[in-house]
């Protein structure tokens, strides 16, 4: 089994480069927060478009016709049958 070294950037002091691992790890970060609000976006657009598709048929459907008269028709099938 070998043993994995790891190179450590060091300043010319011989201390740690703290500064140069947390841009790096922020670039990381960065680039990650990128990648997968472009995954989202790509998701969302289709999700919000038969969203919106469904609620313009909603809020876009005729009302139910009005039958104006069928009381009147009702209520003359009902005179018409008494007075048989």
């Amino acid at each position: 089994m070998t043993t994995q070294t790891q190179q450590i950037r060091r300043r010319t002091n011989g201390t740690i480069d703290i500064d140069h691992y947390r841009n790096h790890a922020l670039m990381e970060r960065r680039e990650t927060i990128r990648n997968t609000a472009n995954g989202v976006k790509i998701l969302a657009w289709p999700l919000v478009a038969a969203a919106a598709l469904i609620v313009a048929m909603l809020v876009m459907t005729p009302p139910a016709p009005e039958t104006k008269g069928t009381a009147t028709k009702g209520a003359a099938i009902t005179l018409a049958l008494e007075t048989r």
